[in-house]
């Protein structure tokens, strides 16, 4: 019995093997235009458009780009806190081609970290919107202060605008994260806040117990055209908050200091009589000036 049944199994084999194979069904045209529909919808997009980036910045204003900003232009006056920041980020040296010149005295200190900084073009800080252009950037980077006067003939010539601050903690923390969307590195910038916060925070564990502050004073010191002055920061500004963050007590409230600089008289410091006075200078030695501020 079970020779019988091996014997007609491989018989229907071999009867399979030799028979002829089966024609293959003709399309018509209209299950052909069906069957390359369904590849085409099937088969994977390559023309769609990349996701676009949009950027809020410091005036709360949405700007769009196609692209990663690769040609970024940093210029106007107070750029240097603007290049302090963005030359934390990696890519600063590749994409920023063009930048005010960051002085204040002493030499362009970007020559010292950015190895590519003898191709870059160097702009006057009140260079106009058509010499900015020249340089065909893709995104220009300033103080918000400067949108009216600096960043809207810019802004009319197509050239997309960033605005930031870099003025006090809270304006650094949020500014950092427009670099960071500005150089699609969110995670770096993530870092350098978090970075900023644990000092701050170190700071204020070590002052958490000290009951007494002493008084004091911060000044810049100027002496542009031969004119000497010395000048107190606004209450709301980075200056006068590290020294409250430190645990000194800013004697200069009571001048009411505006939203800049402002000039106060020897008498005025004098009359202050702060237990530690803090100078700020861009041109000189401090330790000069402190020397002839105490005669």
């Amino acid at each position: 019995m079970n020779r019988v049944l091996f014997v007609v199994i491989i018989s229907l084999v071999l009867l399979n093997a030799c028979s002829a194979p089966a024609k293959p069904e003709t399309i018509t045209p209209f299950a052909q235009e069906t069957v390359e529909a369904m590849e085409t919808e099937i088969a994977p997009r390559t023309d769609m458009a990349q996701p676009s980036i949009v950027i809020v910045d410091a005036l709360g204003r949405e700007v769009t780009f196609s692209k990663v900003p690769s040609r970024i232009v940093i210029t106007g006056k107070g750029l240097i806190q603007i290049l302090d920041a963005a030359y934390m980020f990696p890519e600063a040296p590749e994409r920023i081609v063009a930048l005010g010149k960051a002085t204040q005295g002493t030499g362009n200190f970007i020559s010292l970290i950015d190895p590519g900084y003898g191709s870059k073009k160097l702009l006057e800080n009140d260079a106009s919107a058509e010499q900015i252009a020249a340089v065909q950037p893709d995104l220009v980077i300033l103080k918000s202060y400067l949108a009216e006067t600096v960043g809207k003939p810019i802004e009319t010539l197509n050239i997309p605008v960033v605005y930031v601050d870099f003025e006090t903690p809270e304006q650094y923390t949020r500014d950092l994260a427009i670099l960071g969307k500005v150089f699609q590195n969110e995670s770096r910038a993530q870092e350098l806040v978090d970075f900023y916060q644990n000092k701050v925070n170190f700071i204020q564990e070590a002052l958490k117990d000290v009951k007494e502050k002493p008084s004091v004073l911060m000044l810049y010191h100027n002496d542009k055209d031969g004119a000497v002055a010395f000048s107190v920061p606004p209450m709301t500004w980075i200056q006068t908050q590290m020294v409250e963050l430190a645990g000194g007590m800013p004697v200069w409230g009571s001048a009411n200091p505006g939203k800049g600089w402002t000039v106060v008289t020897l008498e005025q410091i004098a009359a202050w009589n702060a237990d530690q006075i803090f100078i700020i200078a861009y041109q000189k030695d401090s330790s000069e000036i402190t020397a002839s501020l105490k005669k």
